[in-house]
C-alpha cells in the first residue's frame, strides 16, 4: 500500500513538473467559461498567464490570456480585461499553420462585448470585424454569423438604424442557408425594432410574429425567458402604434411586473405614459409620469455610482501600471550594463569581419586561378575527346592529350583543397542552383527556346568538373571513350535534364537521344540496357 501510495506521488510530483498541472487548471477554467460560470479566481488566472507566458506554446499562451481577460470581465474590472485580450491576440501567431483562429476570433468578439456595456461603439464595431476575420480563417461559420449579428448592435448604438438593419436581415438570410432558423428567428426581435423606429409597422408585426414562433425563448404560457423582458416594450409599442389598446397596456404592465432592472421599469413606465398620452387618462398620465421620474432619477444615481466604479478600476489599474514602470525604471541600469557587453560583442564581430574579408580575398586569388586551370581542363578534355573522333590520329598524340589532362587535374585537385568552400546546400541543389544551370533551364523557357552557345556548354562542365572531379574519368575508363556528343548528353543527366529538353539543347530528335543513351550503356557495362537504367546511374556519380 505505501509503495503504490509512493509510485502515485510519484507521477504526481512529474506530471507537475511537465507543466500538466498549469494545463489541467486552465483547462477547467475554460470548461468554466463555456458553460459560462462567474469566474472572478483573478490570482490563479494570472498565475497561469504568468505560467505559460514563460512555458508555453502560442496558442496556450493566447488561451490563457484570453481566461485572464474573461475573468477580470466577469469582475467588472474593464480595463485590466482590454489590457488582457489585447495581450491574447498579441501572443497568437498567426504566422504558425496551427495557429487557433477560432479562439483568436473570441479574443476579439469578448473584447467588442467589453466595449459594448462600456458605451463605446466604435470601438465595439472595430472588434467584432477583426473577430469575423478570423472566424472566417477558422472557417467557424457560427462564430462568423454570431459576430455579424451583434455588429448591428454597435451600429445601432451609433444611432444607425439603416446600416443596423441591412446587417441583420443579411445575419437571418445566412442562418436561413446554413440550416439554423431558430437562430434566424432570434434576432427578429431586433429588427422588428428598428422597424418601428421606421414606422414600418406591418414588417414589424411579421418580424415579432416570427420571433414568438421561431426563436424557441417563450414558454408554454407565452411567457419570455429572463434577460429578454425587452420584448414585452417593444411588442408593447407595436400594439399601440396598430390601434391595440388593451394589448399594449398589458405588455406594458407584465414588463413592470417580470423585472426589477431600473432600465426595464423605466421602458415599463415610458411604456405607459405613451399609452396613457394617447387615450387622454390625465390622471393616470401625471401618476406614470411621476413613476417614471423617480425610476429615472434612482437609475441615473445606480449609472453614477458604475461610472465612479469604472473611474476608480481605471485609477488603481493605471496606478499599478505606474509601479510597473517603476520597477523598469530601476531595472535600466542593468540594460546600461548590458548595452555595454552587447557593444564590446559588436566590435569583436567587426574585428572578426574585417579578419574575414581578408581572407576572402585571398581565397578569391585562389579561386580565380583554379578557374583558369578548370577551363584550361576543360579545354584538353574537349580536344581528346575531338581526336577520339578522328581515326587517323596518332595513338602517341593521344596518349600526350590525356597526360596533359591528368597533369591538369592533379593541379585542378591542389587548388580544390586550398578553398574552403561552404557546404550549406548538398549536392544536387548546389549543381540545380548553379547560375549556368539555371540559364540553361531558362533558355528551354523562351520561345523559341534558345541554343546555349560554346561558353555556356564550357561553363557547365567547369560546373560538374568543380563539383564532381571523378564525373569524367569515370565514364571515360579505358577502351570505351565517350566522343563529345555523348559526353555533353551524360553532364545534361547528371544535371537532371529531361530527355526531351535534352533534345532541344543539342538540337535533334528525342528518340536520337534515347538511342545515344543506350549506346553510352553498352558502352559502359559492355551490354543492352534501357535508356533509364543509364539515367538511374549516371544520377549516383558524386
Amino acid at each position: 500500500m505505501r509503495s503504490c501510495f509512493l509510485v502515485l506521488a510519484a507521477l504526481l510530483l512529474a506530471a507537475c513538473n511537465s507543466g500538466e498541472r498549469q494545463r489541467l487548471q486552465l483547462e477547467e477554467l475554460e470548461r468554466q467559461n463555456r458553460a459560462d460560470s462567474l469566474m472572478l479566481n483573478d490570482s490563479l488566472a494570472r498565475d497561469l498567464a504568468d505560467w505559460f507566458d514563460r512555458h508555453g506554446t502560442p496558442n496556450e499562451q493566447m488561451r490563457a490570456y484570453y481566461i485572464l481577460g474573461r475573468t477580470y470581465a466577469d469582475r467588472g474590472e474593464a480595463p485590466q480585461a482590454i489590457a488582457a485580450y489585447n495581450d491574447a491576440a498579441d501572443k497568437a501567431d498567426t504566422t504558425a499553420a496551427d495557429c487557433d483562429y477560432a479562439k483568436l476570433s473570441r479574443v476579439y468578439a469578448q473584447k467588442a462585448e467589453v466595449f459594448y456595456y462600456q458605451l463605446l461603439p466604435d470601438n465595439m464595431v472595430h472588434e467584432e470585424r477583426q473577430a469575423m476575420r478570423y472566424a472566417q480563417m477558422a472557417k467557424d461559420t457560427m462564430q462568423y454569423l454570431y459576430c455579424y449579428g451583434m455588429l448591428a448592435e454597435g451600429y445601432d448604438m451609433k444611432n444607425m438604424p439603416d446600416s443596423a438593419l441591412s446587417i441583420l436581415k443579411e445575419a437571418y438570410s445566412l442562418y436561413k442557408k446554413v440550416g439554423e432558423c431558430q437562430l434566424a428567428s432570434a434576432l427578429c426581435c431586433s429588427m422588428a425594432s428598428i422597424c418601428i423606429q421606421k414606422k414600418d409597422f406591418q414588417l414589424a408585426d411579421k418580424y415579432l410574429l416570427e420571433y414568438e414562433s421561431g426563436s424557441g425563448f417563450f414558454d408554454e404560457n407565452g411567457n419570455i425567458e429572463y434577460g429578454r423582458e425587452m420584448y414585452y416594450f417593444r411588442k408593447g409599442l407595436l400594439c399601440l402604434e396598430t390601434f391595440k389598446k388593451d394589448e399594449a397596456e398589458y405588455y406594458f404592465r407584465k414588463l413592470l411586473g417580470t423585472s426589477e432592472s431600473y432600465n426595464l421599469k423605466i421602458a415599463g413606465f415610458d411604456g405607459l405614459q405613451r399609452y396613457y398620452s394617447q387615450y387622454f387618462n390625465k390622471d393616470s398620465l401625471i401618476k406614470y409620469d411621476r413613476l417614471s421620474d423617480s425610476i429615472c432619477s434612482i437609475a441615473h444615481n445606480e449609472m453614477e455610482i458604475q461610472k465612479t466604479m469604472q473611474v476608480q478600476a481605471m485609477y488603481d489599474y493605471t496606478r499599478n501600471e505606474l509601479i510597473a514602470n517603476e520597477k523598469s525604471r530601476e531595472a535600466s541600469q542593468l540594460r546600461y550594463l548590458l548595452v555595454i557587453v552587447i557593444s564590446l560583442v559588436v566590435i569583436l564581430i567587426l574585428l572578426f569581419v574585417i579578419i574575414y574579408i581578408r581572407h576572402k580575398a585571398a581565397r578569391q586569388l585562389l579561386e580565380s586561378q583554379y578557374r583558369t586551370v578548370m577551363e584550361k581542363l576543360v579545354q584538353a578534355q574537349e580536344d581528346l575527346l575531338s581526336l577520339r573522333s578522328e581515326q587517323s590520329i596518332s595513338q602517341r598524340l593521344l596518349r600526350q592529350k590525356e597526360i596533359d589532362i591528368k597533369t591538369l587535374q592533379e593541379n585542378a585537385d591542389q587548388y580544390r583543397h586550398k578553398i574552403k568552400t561552404l557546404q550549406g546546400y548538398a549536392l544536387n541543389e548546389r549543381l540545380q542552383q548553379a547560375s549556368v544551370t539555371i540559364r540553361f533551364q531558362k533558355y528551354l523557357k523562351e520561345n523559341p527556346y534558345q541554343i546555349p552557345t560554346w561558353e555556356d556548354w564550357k561553363e557547365l562542365k567547369i560546373l560538374v568538373n568543380h563539383e564532381i572531379p571523378s564525373f569524367y574519368d569515370t565514364l571515360n575508363v579505358d577502351g570505351n571513350s565517350l566522343n563529345e556528343f555523348e559526353y555533353d548528353v551524360c553532364v545534361l543527366l547528371r544535371l537532371q535534364f529531361s530527355p526531351v529538353n535534352i533534345a532541344k539543347l543539342k538540337k535533334c530528335t528525342p528518340s536520337y537521344i534515347t538511342q545515344i543513351r543506350k549506346s553510352i550503356y553498352q558502352k559502359l557495362f559492355q551490354k543492352d540496357g534501357r535508356a533509364e537504367e543509364l539515367d538511374d546511374y549516371i544520377l549516383t556519380l558524386s
